[in-house]
């Protein structure tokens, strides 16, 4: 009511204020805005404030209605009271006041008939806003043992001396669950004065009860209650026994948290002295070393020989752990005394601690006669070893035992005693060939550069086997500025063993930066030698580093006088990774008088026609033919037939179908003729049909029948789609998208450039169900690209048609040189997705298709029809390149 007054007045405030000033807005500038404005406010805000200090429940929503509502609550029926208390709880929370209020409505409900449900819900929501007004109520359910448990979830957070003596109460009156949780809660809120009742309840029957009440009192920590436990843990025996002690722990960690050693060490002792708990014991063990470290040596010691025991493993934790270097030095003493078990165990902690003053002992133990035992310490001294164990263990890494072996060659590796590496320089110089090769191992594995000068010496070793140790090693290692040294090994060892040094100049080369640091020695060298046999072997690793200087070289060499050194050269040309020595290839052919001369330059030109993808197929062919003009057998043409079925071009279609008729070749003749039909077949489809035909019907091979026959069937289907194309390169540009490509022009469409295209004809390589599919993925690959298409269609009148072009991706369209279509999008293809007219005139046409590509599927169709949509007739399409003048 007051409220509602007082917002009447400040209306009534505003409408006087206006009629004051009828016509005077408020100015834009502000500049009159304090002398009418403001005063209102301040009289709005001064009503305000007298109205709220007039009614303290203003803003202030009741909430008895929902408090009624609540007490006859059940789960599950209407929410509305409990969604309106928990609103009301969160916002009271921040307010001393409001919050202590709001308590005292809702304990009411717990000493009133309120249903059950009702009675959960408010002691959950004391938990979050009861105070010490609210111990009473709450006390009073703690009995309960439906209800006790969320009271105690209430009351246990509400601080004080009352919940305390509430909760001592309601210990003596409660029973089973409920004074468990009472009992637990004693122990966290660390009430002294529950020390002496919770005593009694350690001789209870009830294993429940006086399991809590240890474990209460263990967590209470004062004076007396560790005192009773240890007094329980000393009179009972068996699980009681055992649960005391678990308790107990929780009091040593206690202590030694606190700095009250003495207590720890006490109960640590009591329960280590125990036999009957072997895993407490084990516990008590690590609570001694904590408190005391040195006191605890000995009895780690002891423990070690308890094999088996929980004691035992945690002692070889500990072993580990404790610090200084006393402990090696003792564990170290322990070792022979103790079983191979416990060596094992020892071994393996003094292994882990990485202390080099375990060496000796170790070595020792190696010489025993445990076998399990022995490999523990040989792997430990990979770990704590220095230069003086490096002789044990290439011993160990020559004896031939396998797992000995490689626990051995690991930590040769492993060692980080910086003169274990001039030990393994000395180690170089033993004459027992095992251990030599071994040393040469483990320096590799090292990475030792300072023994490369005594690698080179080895490779030139009487003993085989360590020459090859130290060529292995070099080749993982070695430099460019060995390769004068490495040279020299070559060219003073027999031709018949030099393989092995040979690899090693070659990778050792490849890491040169540049051609010049990769074969400028060897090439100083080839100049210097005069022995044919040692010219073949410096052209060989030329020819595997390639490069233009390596090139130079193995020109000249492939005039040598010396047929073994022509030979060798010609090898490496015909094995060029580029197709640069086509020239001397072929010139080698031409010349040479000797047939395996002859044959390999041949195999060599014919395997470097194909590797240029830029040169026309025609081009190609053309090479291909001069080839066959200087090949000598029916095996060089088989390889030419080869390389010529790779083309697509319908020269060579023809080609390869005048070698039908050679008896000696028909096969692949054949062969050829059905892998180049099925690439032109869109080009030049009754072309193909008719070439294919015969070998369909007539062929001795019945997978080529079945493929022609395919081929044949595959024509029968282009209905009326566009077949005939030409597809350029791929143009892509960095950091550019598909759909930023789509918008920029490369040249194909610009003027000044297109004549300087590489054009190709593009197969129809759909499957059998997509005839139409021109398969830009299959031809090109790759992602954010794209490459043009090009066609020329003839057309016996001029006419308006439709073009209907499908496309994955984007597709723009020049037709006759003008721009029909561009949908820059990303889909999947199928036909006639983009539908435009064009103007077709007499005679030819030409039709430019920019397909973009993102990812996945790249791929066009085109095909025409009338404006009806009916097939158009009369039409024809060719390949430009091919187009009659």
């Amino acid at each position: 009511m007051k409220a509602a007054l007082a917002m009447k007045t400040i209306t009534s405030t505003a409408q006087v204020q206006r009629i004051q000033h009828p016509t005077t807005p408020f100015p834009p500038d502000g500049s009159r805005v304090h002398r009418y404005v403001h005063p209102l406010i301040l009289s709005m805000l001064g009503i305000f404030a007298l109205a709220c200090w007039i009614t303290p429940g203003f803003a202030q929503q009741d909430h008895g209605a929902a408090i009624d509502q609540l007490k006859t609550y059940h789960f599950g029926g209407n929410p509305a009271p409990l969604d309106e208390v928990d609103h009301w709880v969160d916002e009271v929370r921040a307010d001393p006041d409001r919050r202590q209020q709001a308590a005292r409505a809702l304990a009411a409900v717990l000493t009133s008939d309120a249903l059950f449900d009702a009675k959960q819900f408010i002691c959950r929501k004391l938990a979050l806003i009861g105070g010490e007004d609210q111990v009473p109520s709450l006390a009073a359910l703690l009995p309960d043992d439906q209800l006790g448990s969320l009271a105690l979830l209430a009351i246990a957070r509400i601080p004080g001396a009352a919940v305390d003596r509430a909760l001592l109460a309601a210990m003596i009156q409660s029973h089973d669950q409920p004074r468990l949780g009472i009992i637990a809660t004693l122990g966290e809120r660390h009430v002294v004065d529950a020390i002496a009742p919770l005593t009694q309840f350690l001789d209870s029957n009830d294993r429940n009860l006086n399991q809590a009440a240890a474990f209460a009192l263990a967590s209470i920590g004062r004076p007396g209650s560790d005192e009773a436990l240890e007094a329980a843990f000393i009179r009972t025996k068996g699980e009681r026994h055992a649960a005391f002690g678990h308790a107990m722990l929780i009091c040593v960690d206690r202590a030694i948290a606190t700095g009250d050693t003495a207590a720890a060490i006490r109960m640590c002792t009591l329960l280590d002295k125990d036999p009957t708990t072997p895993v407490l014991r084990a516990a008590a063990l690590r609570g001694l070393a904590l408190a005391n470290p040195q006191k605890a040596i000995p009895l780690v010691l002891d423990a070690l020989g308890d094999d088996g025991s929980p004691r035992q493993l945690m002692a070889a934790r500990l072993a580990r752990e404790l610090p200084g270097p006393q402990i090696t030095i003792q564990l170290c003493e322990s070792l022979p005394k103790l079983s191979p078990s416990g060596q094992q165990l020892t071994v393996a902690a003094l292994s882990d601690r990485a202390d080099r003053a375990a060496a000796p002992a170790l070595l020792a133990l190696m010489r025993g006669a445990d076998a399990a035992s022995r490999v523990s310490a040989l792997r430990a001294l990979g770990w704590v070893g220095d230069a003086s164990t490096v002789p044990i263990l290439l011993r160990a890494a020559a004896s031939g035992k396998v797992e000995e072996q490689e626990i051995a060659r690991e930590g040769l590796a492993r060692m980080r005693d910086p003169a274990v590496d001039e030990s393994l320089l000395h180690a170089l110089d033993d004459s027992d060939g095992a251990i030599h090769i071994e040393a040469i191992g483990a320096i590799g594995r090292r990475r030792v550069t300072a023994a490369l000068p005594h690698l080179l010496r080895d490779t030139r070793s009487n003993d085989k086997n360590v020459s090859a140790a130290a060529v292995r090693v070099l080749g993982d290692m070695g430099q460019p500025d060995q390769l004068s040294s490495l040279l020299d090994v070559l060219l003073t060892s027999p031709r018949d063993e030099r393989a092995p040094v040979t690899s090693v100049i070659v990778a050792i080369a490849q890491r040169g930066t540049d051609d010049i640091s990769r074969t400028d020695t060897i090439l100083k060298r080839l100049s210097d030698v005069t022995k044919p046999g040692d010219r073949a072997d410096l052209v060989g690793i030329l020819g595997s580093l390639a490069g233009s200087g390596a090139l130079s070289a193995v020109r000249k060499a492939a005039a040598d006088p010396d047929p073994d050194v022509r030979l060798t050269a010609v090898r490496q040309l015909a094995a060029w990774p580029t197709p640069d020595p086509m020239d001397d290839l072929l010139a080698a052919v031409r010349a040479s008088q000797d047939e395996i001369v002859r044959s390999i330059a041949l195999r060599g030109y014919l395997r470097m026609i194909g590797m240029d993808d830029s040169r026309p197929d025609d081009q190609s062919l053309a090479l291909y033919k001069n080839a066959a003009a200087l090949a000598g057998g029916p095996a060089d043409r088989r390889l030419i037939l080869a390389g010529v079925a790779k083309l697509r071009s319908l020269s060579a279609f023809d080609y390869a179908a005048g070698f039908v008729k050679d008896t000696d070749l028909r096969a692949e003749g054949e062969a050829a003729v059905v892998d180049i039909g099925r690439g032109i077949a869109g080009a030049w489809p009754e072309k193909t049909r008719a070439g294919l035909d015969p070998i369909a019907q007539a062929s001795t091979d019945e997978n080529l029948r079945k493929k022609a026959a395919d081929t044949i069937d595959f024509i029968s289907k282009f209905a009326d789609f566009v077949t005939a194309w030409e597809v350029s390169p791929i143009y892509l540009k960095d950091g550019a998208g598909c759909q930023q490509l789509f918008d920029i022009p490369f040249a194909p469409e610009q003027a000044e450039h297109a004549k300087d295209v590489h054009w190709r004809i593009m197969p129809v390589a759909g499957g059998p169900d997509q005839p139409w599919m021109l398969d830009l993925l299959a031809v090109l690959g790759g992602e954010q690209r794209v490459a043009y298409l090009r066609t020329s269609v003839w057309s016996e009148a001029p006419r308006d048609l439709v073009l209907e072009l499908g496309s994955d991706d984007g597709v723009k369209a020049w037709w006759n040189g003008t721009v029909v279509a561009a949908d820059n999008t990303m889909r999947p293809v199928a036909p006639g997705q983009d539908k435009v007219k064009v103007q077709v005139k007499a005679g030819w046409n030409d039709l430019l298709l920019k397909i973009t590509q993102n990812n996945m599927g790249w791929a066009a169709c085109a095909r025409f029809s009338t404006p009806d949509g009916t097939p158009v007739k009369g039409l024809k399409w060719v390949v430009p390149s091919a187009k009659p003048l």
